[in-house]
This record gives C-alpha cells, structure tokens and sequence, in this order.
C-alpha cells in the first residue's frame, strides 16, 4: 500500500519535474546539470491545472477539476458532484501531498446509506408534511410544494392526483400506504442520482486529457466500484421495495374503490332521508284540516 501511495504521489511531480528541467534547458543554453539543479525542489512545486487553463495550481481535484474542465457547472452538476465526491471521494493533490476527502463535510458514504438517507428524507416530507396539509386542505398545497418535492428528478414523482387518492384512503390503511409510496420514491430518485453520477464519472471524469495517467486510472475504478455498489445495492431493494408505478396504481385503484363506496353510502342515506320525508308529508298532510284533528 505505501508503494502504491508512494508511486502515485511520484508519478505526477516526475511529470512537474520534466517540464520544469524542459523551460530550464531552454532559458540555460542547453546544460542539463544546471537544468536538473534548478528542479530539485519539486515536492514544493505546483501541477499544472486538470481543468486544462494551462497554468499551474496549488492544488487539484480529480473530481472538481474534471466538472470545470467539461464545463459541468449548473446547479444540478453541483447537487450530483457532491452526491458523487460523497460516496466514491475527492482526490486531492497539492505540493506532494495527495488525500481524499468525502463529501462537503468529509462524511463517506455508500449507496446503500445513501438510500437509507433518501428514504427517511421522503418519508418525512410526504408522510410528515405533505400528507397531513392535504387532509387538512388539499387546496394549501401549492404548487411550489409539488415542485420543491419532485425537484432533481427525471419525472413527476407525485402530483395533487396523488395526494387526493391518498386522503381518500381509510385512516388504517393510508400510514402504510404513504410510507410505501415513500419509499418506492425514495427507490426512484436514488437510481436518477446514480446513474447521473456514473455518466459524471464516464463523461466527464475519465475523459479528462489533462489528468495524469494514474488518475485517470484512479477514476476508472472508483466508476467500476461505485457501479458494483449501485447494482448490488438496487438488487437488495428489489425485495423490499415495489416499483414507483406498481404503488401508485394500487394507491389509485384502491383510492377509487373507497371513493365509490363513499359515493354509495351518501346516496343510500339520501334514499333514505327522501323516503322518510315522504312518509312523514302523508302522515302530517294538513291540507284538508280535518286530518290533522
């Protein structure tokens, strides 16, 4: 492992040093020595950039440096780089010094956590928050809260039609219908984010020219890995969970079954209601006064 560490953090600061001994050769007239001299410091020297700006930097980011060479800069390349610098880590190599950090706050995660994560996220913003409001009225929720919810995804993953069929749900059966939903959701964003993390990696990170070789290959097995951890986390979910539009239909099929039999209900009442009123105006019909005596 130390010779592994060792060899990458060389590879790279040989690579400075050949092209620092290269401008030295070119500004000493051709004297090697002096050249080789003048590049001795090269643990203390900076790399070129892996964004490819062509001047050197301080420090470099496998990741981040890949992101601004490819031009990934919207908001949603963001969300997904620390989606991605979260799970697989960001290297980082400055002055001969190479770490890896995870994440904004250095937390690593895996996919499965990551799932985990998503699910108790979810959970509580549909079943915690929306859910209750739409009973309460389903005119407060606006459109605004749809959007805030689905916002990341490839698709709608819920919309008011939803929300209606699961406030007609009976009180016993709607806790677990929410949560199922929630985690079918849950199921349904971690596959949009991993697979957009994958095309991050493919795309745009190991395709990167200006990265050292050893990087590149750092970044192809960090995309083999994650892509191992993906697929055996979503094999794992797969008996758990349902698929997003198998529960959504059984939300709607039994919403209307429920809705029905409301329906029928109000309507044997007011047959009801109507055939004792009937009785009621034949029995006090006062119309001819002396009935009612």
């Amino acid at each position: 492992m130390i010779d592994r560490y060792v060899d990458s953090r060389a590879e790279e600061f040989n690579k400075a040093r050949q092209s620092c001994v290269r401008k030295k050769i070119g500004s000493s007239g051709g004297e090697l020595e002096s050249a080789m001299e003048g590049c001795q410091d090269i643990w203390d020297r900076d790399l070129m950039d892996w964004a490819g700006s062509g001047v050197e930097k301080k420090k470099n980011k496998l990741i981040e440096s890949s992101a601004k060479w490819a031009g990934a800069n919207s908001s949603e390349a963001k969300r997904i780089r620390k989606v991605l610098t979260s799970i697989v880590g960001e290297t980082e190599v400055e002055r001969g010094k190479v770490t890896v950090v995870y994440g904004p706050e250095n937390k690593p995660e895996t996919p499965r956590t990551y799932l985990k994560k998503l699910e108790s996220a979810t959970l509580t913003s549909l079943c915690g928050d929306l859910l209750p409001r739409a009973l309460a009225n389903i005119g407060r929720i606006t459109d605004s809260d749809i959007e805030e919810f689905n916002r990341g995804a490839d698709r709608d993953l819920i919309d008011r039609q939803t929300l209606s069929a699961l406030t007609s749900l009976p009180s016993n059966k709607r806790p677990m219908a929410c949560r199922k939903l929630a985690e079918s959701i849950a199921v349904s964003k971690f596959t949009d984010d991993m697979a957009k993390s994958l095309d991050f990696m493919t795309a745009m990170v190991t395709r990167n020219p200006n990265l050292p070789d050893n990087r590149r290959k750092e970044a192809e097995d960090k995309r083999k890995a994650l892509k191992d951890q993906i697929e055996l986390t979503l094999m794992m979910s797969r008996y758990k969970n349902e698929p997003l539009n198998d529960v959504l239909a059984k939300i709607s099929i039994d919403a209307d079954r429920h809705r029905k039999l409301d329906a029928r209900r109000v309507l044997g009442h007011d047959k009801a209601s109507r055939n004792s009123n009937t009785v009621n105006e034949s029995i006090f019909d006062c119309s001819d006064g002396i009935f009612c005596q």
